[in-house]
């Protein structure tokens, strides 16, 4: 495993990728590839066909496919203009996007966070799913992400796979002391070199 910088800028919020294979493309890059794919996005929702019309909604396949793809798009956009931000910019940055994966009564140490995708329909939640590890304000690590279509994440396989990347990911930035933003920063600058 190693960590991929995706925008990593010390005055500006810093992204930075998880990757588990040794193609070195990182799970948030892999993610709006998947997310942009048609033919992946067909076999996904004929695969879980079911799961997508499970809350009383009424999704054709292809219609999945079209939502997917203009979430994916405008989550993308999103994400490129919060990195871009500086927080001289009176914005929240990553922070306006993330938010923790469980309910927490404190503040952890490498907190596992959790972004949606921009729903296209009003009063809607995106299924699109991006989770990280939050170092500190404005700095997260892209652990992986899916197409959440059940109540919970522990519920289909894909999730209980993003469950245990969460975890792989703070096992690895505990072990290489990547706790802090600096920590972090300086690391990518190694690897980098």
């Amino acid at each position: 495993m190693e960590i991929i910088p995706i925008f990593v800028d010390e005055n500006n919020p810093i992204l930075s990728s998880s990757c588990y294979e040794e193609d070195g493309v990182g799970e948030f890059i892999k993610l709006f590839d998947r997310w942009d794919d048609i033919e992946f996005l067909k076999n996904y929702f004929t695969k879980h066909s079911k799961l997508l019309n499970n809350n009383g909604t009424n999704f054709t396949i292809e219609e999945a496919i079209v939502r997917t793809l203009k979430e994916a798009k405008k989550l993308r956009q999103k994400f490129i203009q919060l990195a871009k931000s500086t927080t001289t910019d009176n914005t929240q940055g990553l922070d306006e996007i993330f938010a923790p994966l469980h309910k927490l009564k404190h503040t952890v140490e490498l907190t596992p966070s959790k972004a949606y995708g921009i729903s296209e329909i009003e009063y809607e939640t995106s299924w699109l799913r991006i989770y990280a590890i939050k170092l500190e304000e404005n700095v997260y690590i892209v652990t992986g992400g899916y197409i959440k279509l059940s109540d919970k994440i522990q519920d289909t396989d894909e999730g209980k796979n993003e469950l245990d990347k969460i975890k792989r990911t703070i096992t690895y930035l505990k072990i290489n002391n990547l706790i802090e933003k600096e920590d972090l920063v300086d690391f990518l600058k190694e690897e980098d070199e």
